[in-house]
Formats: structure tokens, C-alpha cells, sequence
């Protein structure tokens, strides 16, 4: 399945009335695919350093947790036709999430974090031990 422009697909949530996966990407976009054919719909904005996507069926709001402290959301009206509601400000590293369908709640796990070393590339900076919290966010 093609997700180009869309590149490094890591969450993954699924809208089984309209047959929709969305996928959070690490390029910033969110790609959304027809799972009936694999076919890419559409691609949408999103935070940086996503790394979970999540999908609420009673509110029909699409969510992307990005390591850039944000929380991307969608709203879809139809399987084809979508609006971004926010990218509300979370905590910088908060980059996974899980939706409540019950209470329509999102839960982001965070922790507050070393600075990363300068000297080594690409090196994720290490979590503060006693840092760990879960943020709830409502809509």
C-alpha cells in the first residue's frame, strides 16, 4: 500500500463504518486509506514526531499524538471529507495515546526528560525517573 507523500507510518486507527484506517506518519501528515482497496484518500497536516493515532466512532474525531507536544484533531463528516478542530498543546514527548469510546476521553502517557547528549546523533534524551503522568484530555 502507497502512503507517498506520507512516510513512516507509526499510529494506526480504523473507522470500521466508513472503512477508513488513518495512519499518523513521522513526516507530519497524516495519511487517511480506503481499507477496502489500500487506496491513499487523502493526506492531512499534522504535529511533528507522531507516533500513535487513535479514532472515537461516537464523536467521529480522529486524534494523532505527536512528540512535538501536540494532539492533532479531526473531525471526519464523511468518508471523504474531513476538518481539523485543533492541535491542541500537550507535553513535549506525550506521543502515545489511547481513546476512552465510552467517555470520549484520550489518554496520553508523559514524563519530563533529560536533555539529549549534542554529541551523539539522533539520541533520544533519557526519561527523569518519579516523571511518569498520564494527561486526560476531554472533548
Amino acid at each position: 500500500m502507497a502512503l507517498a507523500p506520507a512516510e513512516e507510518p507509526t499510529g494506526l486507527a480504523y473507522d470500521k463504518i466508513t472503512n477508513r484506517l488513518f495512519a499518523g506518519c513521522g513526516n507530519k501528515l497524516l495519511a487517511i486509506v480506503d481499507a477496502t482497496n489500500g487506496h491513499l484518500v487523502k493526506t492531512l497536516p499534522i504535529g511533528d514526531g507522531c507516533d500513535g493515532a487513535g479514532f472515537d466512532p461516537g464523536t467521529k474525531n480522529i486524534f494523532t499524538s505527536n512528540g512535538d507536544g501536540t494532539l492533532s484533531i479531526y473531525h471526519e463528516n464523511s468518508a471523504d471529507d474531513y476538518v481539523l478542530l485543533t492541535n491542541l498543546v500537550t507535553k513535549k514527548g506525550a506521543r502515545t495515546l489511547a481513546v476512552d469510546e465510552t467517555t470520549h476521553l484520550i489518554y496520553l502517557p508523559a514524563s519530563d526528560y533529560e536533555a539529549a547528549d549534542p554529541n551523539v546523533p539522533k539520541a533520544r534524551p533519557r526519561m527523569i525517573p518519579g516523571t511518569f503522568q498520564v494527561l486526560v484530555v476531554g472533548h
